[in-house]
C-alpha cells in the first residue's frame, strides 16, 4: 500500500537533488559549504528513498504474497578466494509464503552434488573466460565468474538438478555479511556448538 507514496518521494528527492546541482559551483564561502553539504544530505536521503520504494514494490511477490517463494543462500566462505566474494562452504533454502519465512534446509558443502553435464548455457564470453573451469557442473567453481546473475542462475539450476525444487531467488552472503547480520539480530546458538556467536565473533570462526 506504501509503494504509490514511497514512489512518489523517490521521484521528489531526485528532483531537489538535481535542482541543487545545478545551481553554480563556484560561490565562495558560506553558501559553496552549504550547497555541497545540502547536495550530499540530498543524495543520501534520494538513495535511501529510491531502497524503500523499490522494496515496498517488490517486496510483497519476495516475500510470498502471491504463493510460496523458494530461495537458495550459498554462504560464502572468503578464506578461499571466489569472484563474488568466496568458495560456497554451506548453503541454506528458505521460504516466503504470506510474510512468513522458514529455514527449510542447510547443510554445507560436502551435501551440494556436481552435475554430469552444465546445468545452464553460459554466454559465449563466459565460456571463453570460464568454461575450462567447468562452473556450470561444479559447485566448487561455480562462481569463478565476478558477474553474480551468472552465479545465481548456476547456483539455482545446480540445486534444482539436485534437489527437483524449483528456486525463485538467490542470495549469496559471506562470513562478514552473517556477522553484520548479527550485529541487528542479536547472538545466537548454533546446535553441535557450546560457543554463542555474535557479530563480533562469528567472522573469525567461520
Amino acid at each position: 500500500a506504501a509503494a504509490p507514496t514511497m514512489r512518489q518521494a523517490a521521484a521528489a528527492a531526485l528532483r531537489a537533488r538535481a535542482e541543487v546541482a545545478d545551481l553554480p559551483s563556484g560561490w565562495v564561502g558560506l553558501v559553496s559549504t552549504a550547497r555541497s553539504k545540502v547536495l550530499d544530505e540530498l543524495t543520501s536521503l534520494a538513495g535511501s528513498v529510491d531502497d524503500v520504494a523499490r522494496f515496498a514494490t517488490a517486496g510483497p511477490a519476495m516475500l510470498g504474497q502471491h504463493g510460496l517463494r523458494r530461495y537458495f543462500v550459498g554462504i560464502q566462505n572468503n578464506a578461499e578466494s571466489r569472484a563474488t566474494g568466496g568458495l560456497v562452504a554451506a548453503y541454506a533454502v528458505i521460504t516466503a509464503d504470506d510474510g512468513r519465512i522458514k529455514v527449510t534446509q542447510r547443510g554445507n558443502d560436502t551435501e551440494l552434488r556436481n552435475s554430469a553435464r552444465p546445468v545452464v548455457t553460459v554466454s559465449g564470453q563466459y565460456a571463453q573466460e570460464y568454461g575450462g573451469y567447468h562452473p556450470a557442473q561444479k559447485w566448487i567453481d561455480s562462481n569463478v565468474g565476478p558477474n553474480f546473475p551468472d552465479a545465481a542462475d548456476i547456483w539455482a539450476h545446480l540445486w534444482q538438478a539436485q534437489s527437483g525444487e524449483h528456486i525463485d531467488g538467490v542470495i549469496g552472503v559471506d562470513p562478514v555479511a552473517l556477522a553484520s547480520m548479527l550485529q541487528v539480530t542479536g547472538p545466537t546458538k548454533v546446535p553441535g556448538y557450546t560457543d554463542t556467536f555474535s557479530g563480533s565473533n562469528l567472522a573469525t570462526f567461520i
